[in-house]
């Protein structure tokens, strides 16, 4: 799961300092199923979602792969995977656990620089806790499920 956000600026500190300028910032949560195969997924989505204007201002029309210019500010948060419906303390146990999340989290990174480049894609620590600032552009946030989780469709 990714919570994808349209930013002029956004920032991350506490143990390590990242920051970026205009791009996305997108909170990371691996839920306990998730694959390789969500990764992928969650990567090419961030790569491609339309959320920028082109030259003539036509809104939806270049993706954060088509804008050089653009940065990529990625936060590991197992706690989007919190089940919040039965009592008042959160329930984790849908996020997957630290050691096997970190490498998938590192996989995610690995195929996003790849796509982008090294110096586009920036993280805060995996597991540590941190404060993350920033300045949504729009405001633009988007929450994106691998295919496995994604919402059923309406029959209506």
């Amino acid at each position: 799961r990714a919570v994808i956000q349209r930013v002029t600026r956004a920032s991350v500190r506490g143990k390590e300092i990242s920051s970026i300028g205009s791009g996305l910032c997108c909170l990371i949560g691996i839920h306990v199923d998730d694959t390789a195969n969500d990764v992928e997924f969650i990567a090419r989505k961030i790569c491609s979602l339309k959320l920028w204007p082109n030259a003539a201002g036509e809104q939806w029309r270049h993706a954060l792969q088509d804008s050089p210019q653009t940065q990529l500010l990625c936060v590991s948060q197992f706690t989007l995977w919190a089940n919040i419906y039965d009592g008042t303390k959160p329930d984790y146990r849908k996020a997957m656990k630290p050691e096997p999340a970190n490498e998938l989290y590192k996989t995610l990174l690995k195929q996003l620089r790849s796509s982008l480049g090294e110096e586009r894609v920036h993280d805060g620590e995996f597991g540590a806790m941190m404060q993350v600032d920033l300045i949504n552009d729009g405001p633009v946030t988007l929450v994106v499920d691998s295919t496995r989780h994604k919402p059923k469709k309406n029959s209506e």
